[in-house]
């Protein structure tokens, strides 16, 4: 379970790199956002935890060792920013470049998809939960982890 949720971040991480809706532009989604780094560590630690709470130590500790070295290399596939705009486009830049995207809002979802899409390209879903964006891969059946995002400069 904690590979696919691993899994879905790195589709994430690999993709991240509409109409403009009024309401979800008045919660504060219009402006840069990067990865939220102390977030994700602590939310992968809490499923770790629960996931595995039932394995012998040293198994455990093996686990854990190889789930924190695939966050690392989630996160440093993942570091760049998300800029979105009030005309319902947004620009995410990697280290893979710059990609374009078009988003919509409905009842406080926003999806992302790309603007010139490949096949293997994820649309994204992502909610506004506080000062917090969190977003994950659309793929139907395959539960993740959501990526939390915060915006560029809040520490």
């Amino acid at each position: 379970m904690i590979r696919r949720h691993l899994l879905a971040l790195a589709v994430l991480a690999l993709g991240l790199a509409g109409s403009a809706d009024t309401a979800l532009a008045e919660t504060g989604l219009i402006g840069t956002w990067i990865l939220d780094e102390a977030a994700l560590r602590a939310d992968v630690d809490a499923v770790m935890t629960e996931q595995f709470e039932s394995l012998p130590a040293a198994a455990r500790r093996q686990a854990e060792n190889a789930m924190r070295a695939e966050v690392d290399r989630i996160i440093q596939t993942a570091t760049g920013t998300i800029q979105f705009r009030a005309d319902g486009t947004a620009t995410a830049t990697s280290a893979a470049g710059p990609s374009e995207w078009v988003w919509t809002s409905s009842e406080g979802v926003v999806r992302l998809e790309k603007k010139e899409a490949l096949v293997s390209d994820v649309p994204l879903l992502g909610t506004v939960v506080g000062s917090s964006l969190y977003l994950e891969p659309d793929v139907a059946g395959e539960p993740g982890l959501p990526l939390p995002l915060k915006r560029q400069g809040n520490s």
